[in-house]
């Protein structure tokens, strides 16, 4: 028997009031604990809500978890998780002490459009990790964070943000020498996930999933036409996604399917991972 959201907030609520925080930091999504463990070191201990093959974007919160982030000191947000939105509000009066931080603070964010029925629906590209250009924003907002609050430690965190920023470098270093020289731009991917990638680096991601949704036949044919046009040769899926939705086009287009994890833990050896790939496809 699922407990009302509600009941289980104000029981927590009632069990935390005078309670005094622990050293646990929350984060919405793997790669967030990398970048914070990175500069706090192990001041705290990172707790993830969005689990690993859970997606983000309709992910609902545990007692567990709801108990974790009543223990909390910081939550780093992405900013624009659905899943973020809807319980936000939720959260913030389950810790009214918590310190709720937006790493999205500062990026330029991409926008996008969803069209249902007369209407077009204007929303934000939530993948901001998924980038060197703009998880070295992301690294700063959580080294600002840390430090203000806790200022007694800002020399810690100061040499694991430099240590950070190194990694950071280090990356967009590699892809740029990657994609510099690179013909084909052009990329097939089943969920758009990597729009913040594809911007910075001059590529062009091609979405399978429609508006949020499985594609409708004409909009199929089209990516499918224009895949054979560019000669794109692969389909780019996460891992949280069933690979059989990607089979079909996969077949069309005489090309292999290819597991990505966007949300893999070590963000660094994910990140350059999906760069050689990608290299690979485009040099093909």
């Amino acid at each position: 028997m699922k407990i009302n959201g509600l009941i289980i907030i104000y029981l927590m609520v009632s069990c935390n009031q005078g309670k005094k925080q622990e050293n646990i930091i929350s984060v919405s999504i793997p790669p967030q604990k990398y970048f914070v463990e990175k500069i706090a070191g192990n001041r705290f201990t990172v707790n993830i809500l969005v689990p690993p093959g859970a997606s983000p974007e309709t992910y609902e919160l545990s007692p567990r978890q709801m108990r974790m982030l009543a223990d909390s000191r910081f939550y780093f947000i992405t900013g624009h998780l659905s899943f973020e939105n809807s319980w936000r509000e939720r959260i913030q009066k389950l810790n009214r002490e918590l310190i709720i931080s937006d790493l999205s603070r500062g990026i330029d964010l991409i926008d996008t459009e969803h069209r249902h029925d007369d209407h077009v629906h204007h929303g934000t590209d939530p993948h901001i990790w998924v980038s060197p250009k703009t998880v070295s924003i992301m690294a700063s907002n959580i080294f600002k964070t840390l430090s203000e609050a806790d200022p007694d430690h800002y020399d810690k965190y100061l040499e694991g943000y430099n240590m950070l920023k190194a990694e950071i470098f280090s990356a967009d270093s590699i892809l740029t020498a990657l994609f510099a020289e690179t013909e084909n731009r052009s990329f097939l991917i089943f969920h758009p996930a990597f729009g913040y990638l594809a911007r910075d680096y001059n590529l062009e991601q091609i979405s399978i999933e429609y508006e949020g949704k499985s594609p409708p036949p004409a909009y199929i044919k089209m990516v499918i036409d224009k895949a054979r046009k560019k000669n794109i040769k692969a389909i780019l899926i996460q891992k949280e996604f069933n690979i059989d939705n990607a089979k079909s086009i996969a077949g069309e287009i005489n090309g292999e399917i290819i597991q990505v994890d966007p949300l893999a833990e070590n963000w660094y050896e994910e990140i350059l991972s999906v760069g050689y790939t990608l290299h690979r496809l485009l040099g093909d």
